[in-house]
């Protein structure tokens, strides 16, 4: 995997590029990974117990990302508003969080702070957290 000396990691990357993504797709703990190194492709990643790297595709981040907030989303409840009905409370039971989200003919904007996150990565209102 290719990673140039000038590779700057980006707003996006960091969203992606994580320990914990990182373990999810190598179905192993964090406590495991050494390093993730990021690069234009993906990434290269040293375990703890293993000599060598492994190259995991940017795709694989991008399913992994994805399906991690489905997976998160099947635990919220929402509210649609009586008065407005593009606009719904989404409630976290786990972590009493609401967030505002409102559903339009193009897209789903919520107020939660990983949508915002995602819009400056992804530099697009079509993002996906898990309460949309």
């Amino acid at each position: 995997m290719n990673q140039p000396n000038d590779y700057q990691k980006t707003a996006l990357d960091r969203l992606l590029y994580t320990a914990s993504a990182t373990a999810r797709i190598l179905q192993i703990t964090t406590d495991g990974i050494e390093t993730v190194t990021a690069g234009d492709e993906g990434c290269q990643v040293s375990l703890r117990e293993k000599t060598g790297t492994i190259e995991i595709p940017r795709a694989d981040y991008i399913r992994q990302f994805v399906a991690d907030r489905q997976a998160r989303s099947q635990s919220l409840s929402a509210t649609q508003h009586i008065d407005k009905k593009t606009v719904w409370t989404v409630w976290n039971e786990s972590n009493n969080n609401r967030y505002t989200v409102t559903v339009t003919r193009d897209f789903v904007h919520c107020d939660c702070p990983d949508w915002q996150n995602q819009q400056e990565a992804f530099d697009t209102v079509k993002v996906c957290c898990k309460h949309g």
